[in-house]
């Protein structure tokens, strides 16, 4: 009898430990998934930015060329 518990106590011990690891393995994925899905939206504002600052610096410098012309 005393073998039937040990066994029972040990098949069940495996069965938490199994999903320990499963539950280890999507946190894992899921933290590898929000990493890329970060490094996306970095690098769309990244190239929003740019755009941006392409034009400001475009209206900014148009400004500057009239300025000048009209000195002269």
């Amino acid at each position: 009898m005393e073998s039937l518990t040990y066994v029972t106590l040990i098949s069940v011990g495996s069965e938490r430990v199994r999903g320990r690891k499963f539950s280890g393995v999507l946190v894992r994925l899921g933290k590898v998934c929000m990493l890329l899905g970060l490094l996306y939206l970095f690098i769309c504002s990244l190239d929003l930015l740019s755009s941006a600052f392409r034009l400001v610096g475009g209206k900014a410098a148009g400004k500057m060329c009239l300025e000048f012309r009209s000195l002269l």
